[in-house]
Formats: C-alpha cells, structure tokens, sequence
C-alpha cells in the first residue's frame, strides 16, 4: 500500500540499517574513540554554518565546527561504550516519530516532519526560526526523509542540554546536516 505524500507515517519507524550504522559509527568516533578529524567527515558542509550560532562557555560563536564537537566532547564523560557516556531523551513533539535501533539507552533517534527540518535547518536558525520545545507547525508531512539524534551527557547531576543532530542523505549517504544543543 502506497501513501500519499500529505500522510503521515504510522506512529513508531522501523529501523533504516544505513542510518542506524552512521549514527552509531558517528557517536563512537566522536564521543567514545574522541576522533574528531574522523567523525566530522560525516559532517555535511551546510551543517558548518551551525557552529556560528552556537554560543560557545565564553559566550562567543565557535570558531569552527571543530571546536563545537570538542566542546561537546568535553562534557560527555569518557567511556568505552555509548551507554557509558550519553543517555537518550524523550520527547512529545507531534512532529517526531521514534526509530527503533538497538542502543535505545544512549540515544533517541526520530523521524523529524519536513517543517521541523526546515526550522532546524542551520539557514532557518541563522534567519532567527529556532523552533521551540511545543510549536504548533500545521499537519506532519514526511517527505524529505531527514531525521534527529538526541542525547543528553550521562551525569548524576548538573544542568545538561540535550545535543540534537539532524540527519539527510546526501551524496547517498546518511550525514549530520544540522547540529545544536537545547535546553528548555
């Protein structure tokens, strides 16, 4: 049975092999293994423009990409394993829609709608259209297929944002084309 564009998909998405994959070779190169040279070549280049809306502690905008993925990596407790690091989230937003994959514990993967990528957008959020935690943004379509990693540090205490990731194919593979770090 074929959908319409303008139908949303059922609730709960089934895992995409490829995305599952990328996703987890990313975090372990980036947040277990601290290879940052390596993880970053998952990075789209559209996604570099992110790093410069981000605030970095000292309160400037990064002065790269790189920067901002060490800085993250600073506050993640170092580990031999995702689990150990990191720790998933949940979320409500009628936009999303959970993605089984099997490290459920460290992190969150969803479906996000198209209007949910287009505000995560580094573009979007450079023209000031940050999305927050509850906006109402119309009906669901699901038509560019993008989706997002959520994951907060695993710390007994202190503040922690959650970093989110959002993820697209291009050049037929699955690449972070957007990042950012949320606290509500």
């Amino acid at each position: 049975m074929q959908r319409e564009a303008n139908e949303a998909p059922p609730a709960a998405v089934p895992e995409d092999p490829d995305l599952a994959s990328a996703t987890e070779r990313f975090l372990t190169t980036w947040l277990v293994s601290r290879n940052f040279t390596a993880a970053l070549k998952q990075v789209a280049p559209e996604a570099h423009l992110c790093a410069n809306l981000s605030p970095s502690e000292k309160g400037t905008a990064h002065p790269s990409t790189l920067a901002w993925f060490e800085e993250i990596a600073a506050k993640v407790p170092k580990s031999t394993t995702l689990n150990g690091a990191i720790q998933s989230v949940e979320f409500s937003h009628p936009q999303m829609q959970e993605v089984h994959h099997r490290d459920k514990q460290a992190y969150t993967l969803a479906r996000i709608s198209d209007a949910l990528a287009a505000m995560y957008s580094c573009s979007a959020r450079n023209a000031g259209e940050k999305p927050g935690p509850a906006d109402a943004i119309g009906k669901a379509y699901f038509t560019l297929d993008e989706y997002q990693t959520m994951f907060q540090p695993r710390h007994t205490s202190g503040d922690r944002g959650t970093v989110v990731l959002t993820w697209a194919r291009r050049q037929n593979r699955w690449m972070v084309v957007a990042f950012d770090v949320v606290t509500y």
